[in-house]
């Protein structure tokens, strides 16, 4: 029913406006303008990678705690897809996780697009993993979302 999922995105959206606060951080338009940027730049570049230089990026580097992540569809010369989850525990932003790995397959050839973020809580003790919420700087790209992430991790 398109009402319950719209309140349902509703919630989604107070709850990582409360989060965000509470962390103190907010996007801000500066924020969101520099991740398009980011977004744009990353698609524009790369590509001419080996399937063995794709192979050799690890699908997941996660800290431990409650922090930001992106999700990153990666594509070699030949057309090879993989994806791969990034976060940062400190990170302000979701630019802010993005931009180190962005650069990283830049440099080596592939090429990057940023499918959207949210948030990974990771507790190693208890051997538990949560996906959750949203990045305002990175909106989901249609027919991405956690589910993905969650397949990797």
């Amino acid at each position: 029913d398109a009402t319950a999922a719209a309140a349902s995105e509703d919630a989604a959206a107070a709850k990582a406006r409360m989060v965000a606060e509470a962390d103190g951080s907010t996007t801000n338009e500066q924020d969101q303008h520099d991740a398009a940027a980011l977004r744009s730049q990353a698609l524009a570049q790369g590509g001419v990678a080996s399937d063995a230089v794709l192979a050799r990026l690890p699908p997941v580097i996660i800290d431990e705690g409650t922090y930001k992540y992106v999700l990153m569809r990666v594509t070699g010369e030949s057309g090879e897809v993989r994806h791969l989850v990034r976060g940062k525990l400190g990170a302000s932003y979701h630019k802010d996780v993005a931009t180190p790995y962005v650069h990283e397959c830049n440099q080596l050839g592939v090429r990057v697009e940023i499918l959207g973020g949210g948030r990974i809580r990771h507790t190693p003790e208890t051997k538990s993993i949560m996906i959750y919420g949203f990045s305002y700087g990175f909106p989901w790209v249609p027919g991405a979302g956690h589910e993905i992430s969650a397949e990797l991790v």
